[in-house]
């Protein structure tokens, strides 16, 4: 492909932002390094409070530029946080590849997202390109439950169609349709007695659990749904009937009724499990964020892609088991997809993008822009 963009100027932004220390709810030093680099290109730039509500460094960053063509504005965002540190990153680069020495993360989720973005601006602004207004968000506390999109300050945004860069598939992939996602905490109360002594006085409540999570509905559910049990707790010594523990799990549906009725299963299991031994189920349920599917006729699809199209990448229009930004956005009435990075192995040591597709990337996103005034 021959690029638009600047590869070696992409590239070097990457290895910049990968090199940033930055896990959720400790995002300024990304924000501070982003500040003036987007004041040099000409962004209004503005925060929220939304790390308030979340004990953080700072707030959702918001860069505008005005456009200097009439169009519907349009959204890109990605979100600044990593999932691990990358404290003492060590890079190997090879020809076609950008990994880690397999000590850290290497941070492409999503620092390849806000390096792509950058490049289209710049490139955009030294090329007189013109363009409807952009909007861009550097979100934070993505990893940690979509917080700083739950908690982003929609008056400040006017787009109605959005874009982000954030799933492990190759440019080209788009992402129209995600789960909702539920969280339950159980905890059983039992009765604590000497396991040697008097197991007789005790009711256990490890023994409840144990059996409420053997009847759990837990893997894919079906093709759209859901549950898993991921964290258990209890007891405090082999020689005592516990006579407390704890299950948090969750469950996925991108159904809303689905997830209702299994979420409600999950409840009554614990709670029956419970009472048959005599010991009581505390249940408790917060919603995380909401599902979305985008009509396949929607304007967001059709832009991203026909760009694709131009461009010869591959397309796919697919739903995903997993949330992102793009869940609150949507729900924020901003019709919302999630295109595809190319990061590989996202969340663990083995993580690695190729420079192609990161060149394709901020290319895409580029040549979206084009589409849009069209």
């Amino acid at each position: 492909m021959q690029y638009t963009v600047n590869t070696e100027r992409l590239l070097s932004l990457f290895l910049d932002l990968v090199k940033i220390n930055a896990i959720s709810r400790a995002e300024k030093p990304v924000a501070d390094f982003l500040v003036p680099i987007m004041s040099q290109l000409g962004a209004s730039i503005d925060f929220d409070n939304a790390h308030l509500s979340l004990s953080g460094e700072i707030g959702n960053m918001f860069c505008e530029f005005p456009g200097t063509v009439e169009g519907e504005t349009l959204l890109f965002s990605a979100h600044m946080d990593t999932v691990q540190p990358t404290e003492n990153l060590n890079l190997v680069i090879s020809d076609d590849r950008i990994m880690t020495d397999g000590t850290t993360i290497l941070g492409a989720d999503d620092r390849a997202g806000i390096a792509a973005i950058i490049e289209m601006i710049r490139t955009i602004k030294e090329n007189s390109i013109p363009h409807p207004p952009i909007e861009i968000i550097f979100n934070i506390a993505e990893e940690i439950g979509l917080m700083g999109s739950q908690f982003l300050d929609y008056s400040k945004v006017s787009a109605k169609i959005g874009f982000i860069p954030d799933t492990s598939s190759s440019p080209g992939a788009i992402i129209y349709s995600a789960p909702a996602q539920k969280h339950l905490k159980a905890t059983i109360n039992g009765k604590a007695s000497h396991a040697g002594m008097a197991p007789q006085d005790g009711i256990s409540a490890i023994t409840a659990l144990a059996k409420a999570i053997a009847r759990m509905p837990q893997g894919k559910i079906d093709n759209e749904t859901t549950a898993n049990v991921g964290i258990i707790s209890g007891g405090k010594a082999t020689n005592i009937i516990a006579d407390k523990a704890v299950a948090e799990c969750e469950a996925r549906s991108r159904n809303p009724e689905k997830l209702i009725k299994l979420i409600n299963e999950m409840q009554t299991i614990f709670i029956e499990e419970a009472e048959q031994i005599g010991a009581i189920a505390n249940i408790e349920i917060t919603d995380l964020y909401p599902s979305f599917k985008l009509p396949l006729d929607t304007n967001t699809i059709q832009i991203a892609s026909q760009a694709a199209i131009e461009l010869g990448l591959p397309v796919t229009i697919s739903e995903t088991g997993g949330g992102s930004d793009a869940n609150f956005f949507n729900g924020a009435g901003i019709k919302t997809v999630i295109i595809g990075t190319g990061m590989c192995n996202p969340h663990s040591t083995r993580e690695y993008i190729l420079k192609e597709d990161l060149y394709n990337l901020s290319e895409w996103m580029l040549k979206m822009i084009n589409i849009s005034i069209c």
